[in-house]
């Protein structure tokens, strides 16, 4: 998992922050904004090891919160 984590954020500029029951990964997608990356979903069915791919969640990090429910 170390391994994945490093490669995708230092190659494609992804964060992984946490890891959904099938396999998949909610991600901070810091491609167009350092600042204020968008929360993403990478699909590890559909990526390649070329070619992560994501699917847009939220536009930052305090939008994807606020849909959390407990």
């Amino acid at each position: 998992m170390a391994k994945i984590i490093e490669k995708y954020f230092t190659e494609y500029s992804y964060y992984i922050y946490a890891t959904l029951v099938a396999g998949d990964f909610i991600c901070l997608d810091y491609r167009n904004s350092v600042k204020e990356p968008i929360v993403c979903v990478w699909n590890h069915e559909e990526s390649s090891d070329l070619n992560p791919v994501t699917y847009f969640v939220s536009n930052n990090f305090e939008e994807f919160l606020k849909t959390l429910t407990v």
